[in-house]
């Protein structure tokens, strides 16, 4: 467990800026699943449910999420990376922040959930892990050899 933790660690990626809030969000990917994503998102839910995550990244995978009441728009994955990417401003409670990584046919590859008033709880931290759908795509296939670092530098050749 320590040593995923620590991959995932190396592998945190860039700080968004919130506006409105002065607390960044650090959106962590598995090494080998982010090489593999082409676009993130972000979704907020209004939620009084502390135990929401489950439901709402199921129906979030399907693409069947209703009632997120803001987003960000797909974007690549490495604009998340060196921060260009700005979440909307959101008002005070809780919420769920569902964070997506989407392959280049739209299917979603990594998802994460965390449940927080971001402007009491401080930073928020939505660890991402492959669905369903990445398993499929890529079982028995070997490891990347590109890394974030390449992806991002100007590609994997």
């Amino acid at each position: 467990m320590t040593m995923r933790r620590s991959l995932l660690s190396l592998v945190a990626l860039g700080l968004l800026s919130c506006a409105g809030i002065d607390e960044p969000v650090d959106l962590v990917f598995p090494r080998e699943a982010f090489v593999r994503v082409e676009t993130a998102q972000i979704l907020i839910v209004d939620t009084d449910d502390p135990n929401a995550c489950p439901d709402l990244l199921a129906q979030a995978e399907l693409g069947a999420l209703t009632g997120a009441e803001q987003l960000t728009e797909s974007r690549p994955v490495c604009e998340f990376v060196a921060g260009q990417v700005q979440l909307p401003e959101v008002r005070q409670g809780l919420k769920a922040y569902l964070g997506l990584g989407m392959g280049p046919t739209g299917a979603v590859y990594v998802s994460g959930c965390a449940i927080a008033n971001v402007y009491q709880d401080g930073p928020l931290t939505i660890v991402l892990s492959p669905t369903d759908d990445y398993r499929d795509d890529f079982r028995g296939e070997a490891s990347p050899t590109c890394t974030p670092e390449m992806k991002c530098g100007g590609g994997c050749g």
